[in-house]
């Protein structure tokens, strides 16, 4: 009997510690079947993340099993992010933590493909990525997630210029601004 537990995503997913055991056990019912897997993690936020990403790897496995479609490659679904490392030009700044948007934006594209596998167009999830790639990647890039908000303002210094051949414009601090570029 689990003497602590917890539930995640919506109660689909149960994290809970086994009586005489320092590791946290995890599991779910997806497609009539029980999964169960240890965490083999002895800190509780540990053992979440672990159930987390464990439990999003058995819903694409179990979507792709209801297709009658391949099974996943040896590898997990999504794939380790690793941390930026320090500035090129030598500058002390306030060093980044955590992954950056580019890292992130890449373990979202391989992702999505997968995820969508058979629900959506070759070309809808295409765009995806190119939408991703060719807007928002030159302007975030290496900028860490904790870094970007809803008000998010870089220096001017460092955002790209979109020109458009009919209408040209470009950005500026706090607004879109149309017509000829001023510099």
């Amino acid at each position: 009997m689990p003497t602590e537990s917890h539930l995640l995503m919506d109660g689909a997913l149960h994290v809970y510690r086994r009586e005489n055991s320092r590791y946290w056990q995890c599991s779910t019912y997806l497609g009539s079947l029980n999964h169960r897997q240890t965490t083999k993690e002895v800190s509780l936020a540990a053992a979440k993340d672990f159930a987390r990403d464990w439990y999003m790897e058995r819903c694409v496995e179990d979507r792709q099993r209801r297709r009658g479609g391949v099974p996943l490659l040896d590898s997990p679904v999504q794939p380790l992010i690793a941390g930026p490392g320090a500035s090129a030009d030598g500058r002390r700044r306030r060093t980044p933590t955590g992954p950056s948007f580019e890292d992130a934006a890449n373990a979202f594209t391989s992702e999505f493909e997968v995820i969508t596998l058979g629900e959506r167009n070759a070309g809808y999830v295409k765009s995806k990525s190119d939408l991703i790639r060719v807007h928002l990647l030159p302007f975030f890039g290496d900028t860490a997630l904790e870094d970007i908000t809803a008000g998010c303002q870089r220096r001017s210094d460092s955002r790209p210029v979109w020109r458009c051949k009919s209408r040209p414009f470009s950005v500026r601090p706090g607004c879109l601004q149309k017509g000829p570029r001023s510099g």
